[in-house]
């Protein structure tokens, strides 16, 4: 299959061909995609079977779902000290350090960021679960199960 060539194309093609470390990252950003994908089907799907399996601990469960969203994006953030190695450049950093402290710092953000991507494979699948329940119970239950009917 042949791409269009885009001016922001220009760099990253090399006859046609996209060079390995960008196939490298596709493919690496694929996989984590469809890790996603399956985790939140697993994580909401697990969520609504226990709800209705013990509709008593309803509350409990969605604590549980909270505290554990809650945990894994404090450690996402505070892992990667809030991001703030995110795109900074050798030109940024104080003068008095060395180029290879300011390189090895820049090194690391990158280090941090690649090591803790699994967070979000928690995060977005649990944050996912919140917004549906938060959907079926304030919207969901208020405008369409009137029209619809219930779903549980």
């Amino acid at each position: 299959m042949r791409r269009k060539h885009t001016q922001n194309q220009g760099e990253e093609l090399e006859n046609g061909l996209l060079t390995d470390e960008k196939e490298q990252k596709r493919k690496e950003n694929r996989k984590y995609a469809i890790v996603i994908l399956v985790n939140t089907v697993v994580i909401y799907g697990l969520y609504v079977i226990l709800i209705e399996l013990f509709p008593a601990f309803s509350e409990w469960i969605l604590a549980a779902y909270l505290v554990a969203l809650s945990v894994i994006s404090v450690v996402y953030v505070v892992y990667n000290r809030a991001f703030t190695r995110k795109n900074l450049t050798v030109e940024m950093l104080p003068l008095t350090w060395s180029e290879a402290e300011k390189i090895e710092y820049i090194e690391d953000g990158k280090r941090r960021m690649k090591k803790s991507k699994w967070c979000i494979t928690l995060i977005f699948p649990l944050g996912f679960t919140f917004f549906m329940d938060i959907f079926y119970l304030f919207i969901y239950q208020e405008y369409f199960a009137p029209v619809i009917g219930k779903l549980f």
